[in-house]
């Protein structure tokens, strides 16, 4: 495994990147197509959905580690950015 990823640091990283990927499908998927008014009401709906899924991924998301880390930013950049949901 180490011929691939460096130490836990870049495995966390790799999986926090993997969760914010799949939390921005999961996203895209359910508001796709709906107004601005529609996709804020119905966010809430998805967000506790998505818990629902995939708890185990939940804590990737929000770990401290990764809010000035710029790959983890790079890979949430499409949910941050209201004009790729939207």
């Amino acid at each position: 495994m180490y011929n691939h990823i460096e130490n836990e640091y870049d495995l966390l990283l790799e999986v926090a990147k993997l969760s914010a990927a799949m939390y921005t499908d999961f996203i895209k998927e359910r508001i796709t197509g709906l107004s601005a008014d529609e996709s804020a009401i119905k966010g809430g709906d998805v967000f506790r959905e998505f818990l629902k899924e995939h708890k185990h991924l939940y804590k990737h998301l929000i770990d401290p580690r990764w809010i000035d880390e710029p790959q983890f930013a790079k890979a949430n950049e499409d949910f941050t950015l209201p004009r790729a949901i939207v």
